[in-house]
């Protein structure tokens, strides 16, 4: 059975922060409330009651903690404060008429100083703010407090789709936040750059960045030159063309430049991310050569050609432990086993009939991750013999047969497939034996055949997620038989989409899963509508999420730019 919901109270440390907001909150309520009352009073008329009087005075109230102290609660406050302004769905307002905006902007000016460490702000979405909701006049932008207080910050992470959804321009922002926050040692930068000098800026005043994510910005291959070669930011722009074709000149020298300098990130950088960006496989050699404890490019098409390049000049084994590659070349493959030893995460992905031959990849035993996307069906099962060490597999590839997988990757602990597989499975050990005995997850967002969903649930004793499209010919018998077999004793969720299952198998999965708290999609099963409003009520008082719907998976091949479909690309 599952777990008796229990009343569990909020952590002492988590009180006393929200006790401290909760008093700032009414202090400046008060304070807004005394303010419009100003005018008709005698006692408040002679008191000075400005916004920035009140928020120095509450400064001070603050500054009383020790020094690490200090640090931990306003950064612990500045994440809260942060995290309740990312989930506005609409312009709030207190009821004493305090609009959410400016009391966010009255606490973080309260809050913020050099002590804070991170400012993320991630998972906020811009489509909130549009032309009817703007902050009042006279109270400053959450950008202008960054500028002006949060000169140690560490982590910097902007809300993504800035620029492509409400048009703003934040490159002199940018500029300044690298001026002013030389410390940075991790930027965010979603669809915010636009400008190769914001890069110049970074490069200049922020020398020991070791991750910089420009996912969908407005650079190309030339700009990663502004990362490399310093003072590029500060040539006047109608000579910036002779001086980037002399640098790019430079660059491209097989040999070591002598008595030239780089930048200091060259050598502090770990993870540039160059996602859905216009930089092309002659960016990815100019990273590749100039930072050369560079782990990943995230999921960048063309870091195989920079790859291939560089690789043809100086023979180099890579640090890289993450690589995206889509085309149909075997020796781009067999380069990757060859120069990546330290390799963990993998895609493969082609729109060619040609087979990938996965011999090569034997030579990576670190990988751990491995997801392959080929339009052609392909027999893969046997080429996954030489991976025998895979801890997640992702495979968008038809016709597989799921049998030959279990058999090659013994050590799974994640399988997700998105094409349909085979309707039999082939299987060279005895019936009785565990095939999968370390799975705990499995995703398939695809229908499949009643033996290969015999064969994934009774032989994977570990499962602790199973999210399932459609069963077809999944009984409340046939199940029942499966639970027999393997118990699902650490089952936690437990998701399939349409089926013929009925209130039998709800009452059965309930009974035998004693961790489990997700249990749906009831909406595609045999479960009538007065049994899912009673099961409900039953179980209100459990740790049990009922899921009565269905999202849609992404598919893997959204992550790439849609107007690309290769790497191989002359440099």
């Amino acid at each position: 059975m599952p777990l008796l919901k229990s009343q569990s109270p909020l952590p002492l440390e988590e009180l006393c922060l929200l006790a401290v907001i909760r008093c700032l909150e009414t202090d400046l309520i008060l304070c807004e409330v005394a303010k419009g009352l100003q005018a008709n009073s005698l006692l408040l008329r002679r008191r000075d009651l400005s916004m920035t009087r009140i928020s120095e005075e509450l400064r001070d109230y603050m500054a009383f903690l020790p020094g690490i102290l200090s640090e931990m609660v306003r950064q612990k406050i500045t994440n809260k404060v942060l995290k309740k302004y990312t989930r506005m769905s609409q312009p709030e307002t207190s009821p004493l008429g305090l609009p959410l905006h400016t009391m966010t902007v009255r606490l973080l000016e309260i809050v913020l100083d050099e002590e804070v460490r991170t400012f993320d702000m991630s998972e906020f979405q811009p489509l909130l703010r549009t032309a009817q909701y703007r902050p009042q006049q006279g109270i400053p932008e959450v950008w202008e407090l960054v500028l002006g207080r949060c000169r140690g910050l560490r982590k910097f992470s902007l809300p993504p789709l800035l620029s492509s959804t409400l048009g703003i321009n934040m490159n002199d922002f940018l500029k300044s936040v690298a001026r002013q926050c030389n410390k940075l040692t991790e930027i965010v930068l979603k669809d915010a750059v636009h400008d190769g000098r914001v890069l110049a800026a970074i490069s200049r005043h922020c020398p020991s960045v070791r991750l910089l994510d420009l996912t969908g910005s407005n650079i190309t291959c030339m700009d990663i030159l502004y990362l490399v070669f310093p003072g590029t930011g500060e040539v006047p722009r109608a000579f910036l063309p002779d001086e980037m074709a002399r640098l790019k000149r430079l660059a491209m020298q097989p040999v070591p430049i002598q008595n030239q300098s780089y930048n200091a990130l060259c050598g502090t950088m770990r993870d540039l991310i160059l996602t859905n960006t216009k930089v092309r496989a002659l960016g990815a050699y100019f990273a590749l050569k100039f930072m050369p404890n560079i782990t990943s490019l995230g999921d960048f098409v063309f870091a195989t050609a920079g790859l291939k390049k560089f690789w043809q000049e100086s023979k180099y084994k890579f640090v890289l432990k993450q690589i995206f590659y889509r085309g149909p070349s075997c020796e781009k493959v067999k380069l990757i086993g060859a120069t990546c030893p330290d390799l963990e995460v993998l895609h493969l992905g082609s729109d060619d009939a040609k087979r990938l031959n996965f011999k090569h990849l034997s030579k990576l035993p670190k990988l751990r991750s491995l997801t392959v996307e080929l339009a052609h069906g392909v027999e893969i099962g046997p080429e996954l013999a030489h991976l025998s060490q895979l801890r997640e597999l992702q495979l968008q590839v038809p016709n597989v047969d799921v049998g030959l997988i279990a058999d090659s990757c013994p050590l799974l602990q994640k399988l997700v497939l998105t094409l349909e597989p085979q309707k039999t499975v082939t299987l060279s050990h005895d019936k009785e034996h565990t095939i999968l005995g370390h799975l705990q997850e499995l995703q398939l967002e695809c229908q499949i055949s009643l033996d290969v969903a015999a064969l994934l649930l009774t032989r994977s004793p570990k499962l602790k997620v199973v999210k399932l499209v459609r069963v077809k010919k999944l009984t409340d018998r046939v199940l029942a038989e499966w639970l027999q077999i393997n118990p699902f004793e650490h089952l936690e969720t437990w998701l399939l989409g349409y089926s013929q299952l009925t209130i039998t198998s709800v009452s059965l999965l309930l009974s035998r899963c004693p961790r489990l708290s997700t249990l749906g999609r009831l909406s595609g099963w045999d479960v009538r509508s007065w049994e899912s409003r009673r099961l409900q009520r039953a179980w209100q008082n459990y740790e049990l999420n009922l899921v009565h719907f269905s999202r849609k998976q992404n598919d893997v091949s959204q992550i790439m730019d849609a107007t690309v479909s290769s790497d191989d690309e002359p440099l």
